[in-house]
């Protein structure tokens, strides 16, 4: 999106929201895996498909 900005495909206000979505998405993503492996690895649930 920010490339889209940069090459002024798009004005920047309209994608503003959609880009402060993505990058809460992308916290959420990334506040998950920190807590995915900060625990032991016998507590994690198995799936096996």
């Amino acid at each position: 999106m920010e490339l889209i900005v940069k090459a002024k495909l798009v004005d920047s206000n309209k994608l503003k929201n959609l880009m402060q979505e993505a990058n809460e998405i992308v916290s959420m993503l990334v506040s998950s895996l920190k807590t995915l492996r900060s625990k032991p690895k016998d507590s994690r649930i198995y799936n096996p498909n």
